[in-house]
């Protein structure tokens, strides 16, 4: 499982919420200055299919630190029992909060960015119900 020795970073975007987290050999939290890392979230945009809506939210992750740092991030998902799963990433249960599901996930290829790398993690949610008409 993932260990968290750092701050956290919450964004919110219409019920669904994404935080991350990081480890690193540095164990010490980073302080909330420049050295934080940067966190940004696509928007997420439910589609219709033809069994529901089906969407995907991407996660850009920029370690700003000047050492190699551990991360990871967690989602509750924004509608009950909506959550796919990781395109490039690996996500493991971490139970429910406020009645949704919440995944802790790993970066694609390696938790692990060096000093000012950047990567970006797809996470996908999809809604099973009748769709509505198309006006």
């Amino acid at each position: 499982m993932y260990r968290k020795t750092g701050t956290l970073l919450t964004a919110a975007l219409l019920g669904l919420t994404a935080t991350i987290g990081w480890a690193g050999p540095a164990a010490a939290a980073p302080s909330a200055s420049a050295d934080a890392p940067t966190f940004s979230l696509s928007r997420l945009v439910l589609e219709p299919t033809e069994r529901g809506y089906r969407g995907s939210l991407r996660v850009t992750i920029t370690n700003n630190s000047d050492s190699t740092q551990g991360f990871y991030f967690r989602i509750r998902e924004a509608v009950a029992a909506s959550f796919s799963g990781g395109v490039e990433s690996r996500c493991e249960s971490d139970g429910v909060e406020e009645g949704l599901l919440v995944r802790t996930c790993s970066l694609p290829r390696s938790s692990s960015l060096a000093a000012g790398e950047s990567r970006r993690a797809t996470v996908e949610f999809q809604v099973l119900t009748t769709p509505a008409a198309t006006r």
